[in-house]
């Protein structure tokens, strides 16, 4: 449970973080964050899709580490 909890805030520090995108593209990012989360365990196929969308969205500006990160939202649907 504690690794969940860390995975979800750091995804979403990730997500608020990033330099690729403006303050209100973050910001509508991290609200469909939690509209996904909202029904927990989240739909597989909305988080996965989520995650995809942030991947693309971030692909320029994420490390390597954030990009594993952001991937192991696909898992948690599972």
């Amino acid at each position: 449970v504690i690794g969940l909890g860390y995975l979800l805030c750091r995804a979403a520090d990730t997500m608020a973080d990033t330099a690729a995108l403006p303050y209100g593209d973050r910001l509508r990012m991290l609200k469909r964050f939690r509209d996904v989360l909202e029904q927990f365990p989240p739909s597989e196929s909305k988080l996965v899709a989520f995650a995809d969308e942030v991947n693309t969205l971030l692909t320029a500006e994420q490390s390597p580490s954030e990009k594993a990160l952001m991937n192991h939202l696909k898992e948690i649907g599972r």
